[in-house]
């Protein structure tokens, strides 16, 4: 299920789109949580970077308040030629944090500009969070767990998280991540630069 390929057709958008966050998950139509209810934690705000893949792939996470409550994060995937930054796709999520019996929860809606080509349900996604100084591990939800479940409302979705905190079998593999400090800040701007069409 490792997709992370161009979005070329409508039809497509969702079959790939929903399958590129950290490479192998779905999407589902539950959102967990309440956004009105959540805080922006300001020690996720900034730059993430992962290191390169067995593909030479790696994926850098900005993150930025929406609001007071939620933020705005933007995934973007690339890999590296002789230097130069290679752009493989990217996405825009809308998260907020939901404490799930004492362990932070990142609740994502997805809001690429792609969702203007038709209404569509399954754009939520969860992923478990664990931070360990300047490192931020993230475990995703299975999707076809929760499909599986039936699940209706975003309680049953809490309920289902909590039973299952700490079982291997609910998440996918991990991606961990490290904060970009302010003297590599370089590095962020050369990827921003690469999708931007800006890299020389």
């Amino acid at each position: 299920m490792n997709v992370r390929s161009a979005i070329s057709s409508r039809k497509g958008v969702f079959t790939v789109v929903c399958l590129v966050l950290l490479g192998f998950i779905g999407c589902i139509s539950i959102p967990l949580g309440d956004p009105e209810k959540s805080k922006v934690d300001d020690k996720l705000l900034g730059a993430w970077m992962s290191a390169p893949g067995s593909d030479g792939k790696q994926t850098m996470f900005t993150v930025q308040p929406w609001d007071s409550r939620t933020c705005m994060v933007s995934e973007f995937e690339f890999s590296k030629d002789s230097g130069n930054i290679k752009p493989s796709g990217r996405l825009d999520w809308k998260m907020w944090i939901v404490d799930v019996k004492g362990t932070p929860f990142a609740s994502m809606e997805m809001k690429n500009a792609q969702l203007a080509t038709g209404p569509q349900t399954e754009v939520y996604a969860s992923a478990k969070l664990v931070r360990d100084g300047d490192k931020l591990t993230l475990s995703v939800v299975k999707d076809d767990v929760v499909k599986n479940a039936n699940i209706a409302t975003s309680q049953q979705l809490y309920d289902l998280i909590a039973a299952n905190l700490n079982s291997a079998d609910f998440y996918g593999d991990s991606l961990t991540l490290t904060k970009v400090k302010d003297d590599q800040s370089d590095e962020v701007g050369k990827v921003l630069d690469a999708f931007n069409g800006n890299s020389k």
